[in-house]
């Protein structure tokens, strides 16, 4: 078993916070430095997020990276 694929976690509320802050998934790549074809696929659940896209997203959204790991309806 590989440590890290056990840690890294999806990004369940990762759309409700960008949508709160009436950002677009192009506005939040621009301000993020993540690509928006790796934003969609986060908010799809396609893809796991690496811990450092976890805090560039918190950073550009202004929140606590846990924000973006707890689930939706438990999000802002």
């Amino acid at each position: 078993m590989t440590l890290g694929a056990a840690l890294v976690p999806r990004l369940p509320s990762l759309k409700a916070i960008r949508e709160s802050k009436l950002l677009t998934q192009e506005m939040l790549a621009q301000r993020s430095h993540v690509s928006r074809p790796t934003i969609a696929r986060l908010e799809r659940g396609d893809e796991e997020a690496r811990f450092s896209t976890i805090w560039k997203l918190a950073d550009a959204l202004d929140v606590e990276p846990a924000a973006l790991i707890a689930a939706a309806d438990s999000a802002e």
